[in-house]
């Protein structure tokens, strides 16, 4: 039988300290949940891509729903409950923000040593901010995790996937419901493949305007992508 819930989390800290001391904090944040967490990546291995984490963690959960979260952003639990609570009520993406902080290295410190809530700070405590965004934190049932077939495993390293995914829930299952307030982005170096005009930024984000114009066409675009993928179809491992 499933469980209720479970949070996920794909991590690789890719010998980065400020990557290792971000995911030991947001796993302790999301353990004061008291629900499964399934972590899937792992200092070593050398083939991760956050969508095929993703993917491999939410098959192992067994859970009816799942908070995925990345190992560097957090939001009120409050929040995540109220996201989890409309995710039960229906399928769908819930996103539990509408607004992204990712703080400086300064502000991060300060986090990551207990001296400032993070939902303290604002936009003058940050490097970069703004409205929405598709990813970092997401909240969804199993049900619709299944009918888009999890995210699109084409994508490599980090990014470009969630946004995907957003795509395929809005265009297969129903519109993503967002719930106000901030998500908080802890600081740690830029990946290489998040460096706009780089290969892996390149790569990824070809793939993300392949749905970005689908969906600008209308949903049976979008499901024409998903069907057309080459990988295995997600399945519940209950």
């Amino acid at each position: 039988m499933a469980t209720d819930v479970a949070v996920v989390i794909a991590y690789r800290d890719m010998g980065v300290i400020e990557r290792a001391r971000s995911f030991a904090f947001v796993h302790d944040w999301y353990r004061q949940l008291r629900w499964h967490v399934v972590v899937e990546g792992g200092d070593n291995d050398t083939s991760f891509g956050r969508a095929s984490a993703i993917n491999t963690a939410v098959a192992r959960s067994g859970a009816d729903i799942i908070v995925q979260t990345d190992p560097d952003q957090v939001v009120p639990l409050s929040r995540i409950r109220e996201a989890v609570d409309l995710a039960r009520q229906q399928p769908g993406l819930v996103l539990p923000y509408d607004r992204y902080l990712r703080l400086n290295q300064p502000f991060t410190t300060a986090v990551l040593a207990g001296a400032v809530n993070p939902f303290h700070l604002g936009v003058e405590h940050c490097e970069e901010y703004g409205p929405n965004g598709t990813g970092g934190v997401t909240v969804f049932s199993l049900a619709t995790w299944i009918a888009v077939r999890g995210l699109d495993e084409r994508f490599g390293l980090w990014g470009g996937d969630d946004s995907a995914f957003a795509y395929a829930c809005d265009a297969m299952v129903a519109p993503t419901r967002r719930i106000p307030g901030d998500m908080v982005h802890l600081w740690h170096p830029t990946l290489p493949q998040a460096v706009v005009g780089s290969p892996g930024y390149l790569a990824q984000f070809s793939i993300l305007a392949q749905y970005r114009d689908a969906a600008a066409i209308g949903p049976d675009a979008v499901r024409a992508i998903v069907e057309a993928r080459r990988c295995t179809t997600p399945r519940s491992s209950t």
